[in-house]
């Protein structure tokens, strides 16, 4: 009883410290990516936060800034824009498209 006892307490302080730290590691990538999708349009990346970063972005493309996630604002941009595709398919020493 003591043994499962021990072990439930394990994995539940486990599950909350995976919890307190999934919100930072999203909120790192939704940066990055937004960072990506910045110097793809821009040429650069902006300062200032997330929100008000993306929202500058979505004005510049839509004209108007967007509602809801910030996750689903920040993908629409990323396939909008096709930024992975850009560069995908370059071939790094002639900076030319490569067909297959």
């Amino acid at each position: 009883m003591i043994f499962s006892r021990k072990i439930k307490q394990y994995f539940l302080n486990l599950f909350l410290v995976v919890m307190l730290f999934c919100p930072m590691a999203n909120a790192e990538s939704l940066d990055s990516k937004l960072k990506e999708i910045e110097k793809s349009y821009y040429g650069y990346s902006l300062n200032g936060s997330l929100e008000s970063r993306l929202s500058n972005l979505e004005k510049s493309l839509y004209g108007k800034s967007n509602t809801g996630l910030s996750k689903n604002r920040i993908e629409k941009l990323y396939n909008d824009l096709n930024v992975g595709i850009a560069t995908d398919n370059l071939d790094s020493n002639t900076n030319l498209r490569l067909t297959s």
